[in-house]
């Protein structure tokens, strides 16, 4: 709960903005132009090396939970570790 109660702090004190419109309808002053995000090859790369890094991760977790369930459900005795 604290972490959502900080993350709302945070993007309250320093906000974002998506795209000029939005930045015009907060402030009302004229915007007289904006830089776009442009990814060099490197951080696309690394972006997709991310994405990719965490899908596998989140499978690898449902995964190990599934077969955790599963040996529950069919009364398979798992070795505790520690």
């Amino acid at each position: 709960m604290a972490g959502v109660v900080f993350a709302f702090f945070i993007s309250q004190v320093r906000p974002q903005y998506r795209d000029r419109r939005d930045l015009i309808e907060d402030t009302g002053w004229p915007v007289l132009g904006s830089v776009t995000m442009v990814w060099n090859e490197k951080q696309s790369l690394r972006k997709r090396i991310d994405a990719i890094s965490f899908i596998t991760g989140l499978v690898a977790l449902i995964s190990i939970y599934a077969a955790i369930y599963a040996a529950k459900l069919f009364g398979i005795a798992l070795p505790i570790i520690g």
